[in-house]
């Protein structure tokens, strides 16, 4: 039977053995594991804002690429950049699905008999998207203009709905595989044609 004092396996505890004890009950265990992960989770939400604002650069580059090439024959181009994507906005998309005011930009094709407007918003990856390994949770979608509001792509011909980022590099995916191998650039190109050739 034990008694007084403090014992371990039925000895006393040395003072080197309470100061180890003492010791090892200082360390947070919890706060190590929760630094630890959301440093990683910070870092992944930086990649990804990273990889997006280069896409955003490259739609603005087409629209400028355009208009230096057709706005002598009365086609033009705009793109217009609304906000990044806040992290708290993500985590809401990531866990709930719903944040409001997720726009991230648009482009406009105009003719003198006609114009389209595409709206590039982000939102919850869909079912689809999370079939690929590593995706992001939250992805960028693509909504069309048809004159009263906006509406996300359907049945329309355009191929690309949804651009995910997965293992470090953004995805196009579209409303069929045909295309999947397309870099992304080239993805924004196809857009922009089929857009031109369906509506104006």
């Amino acid at each position: 039977m034990l008694q007084g004092g403090s014992f371990q396996c039925g000895r006393p505890l040395s003072e080197q053995n309470f100061q180890d004890l003492t010791s090892v009950s200082d360390d947070d265990f919890i706060g190590d594991v929760m630094k630890d992960k959301l440093r990683a989770d910070q870092a992944q939400y930086e990649a990804w804002r990273q990889a997006f604002e280069s896409l955003a650069k490259q739609a603005e580059a087409l629209t400028a690429e355009f208009n230096r090439k057709y706005s002598h024959q009365s086609f033009s181009a705009s793109f217009r950049h609304y906000d990044m994507l806040t992290r708290e906005k993500y985590d809401l998309l990531a866990a709930a699905g719903n944040a409001p005011r997720t726009w991230f930009f648009s482009l406009e094709i105009r003719s003198t008999r006609s114009r389209a407007r595409l709206m590039f918003f982000f939102q919850r990856a869909s079912a689809a998207a999370h079939k690929i390994t590593g995706v992001s949770p939250v992805s960028l979608v693509i909504s069309r203009y048809d004159g009263e509001s906006f509406h996300r792509l359907s049945a329309e011909p355009i191929w690309l709905r949804e651009i995910i980022y997965a293992q470090g590099t953004l995805l196009p995916v579209g409303r069929d595989d045909s295309k999947r191998q397309l870099k992304i650039a080239k993805g924004l190109e196809l857009t922009l044609a089929e857009t031109i050739q369906a509506y104006l």
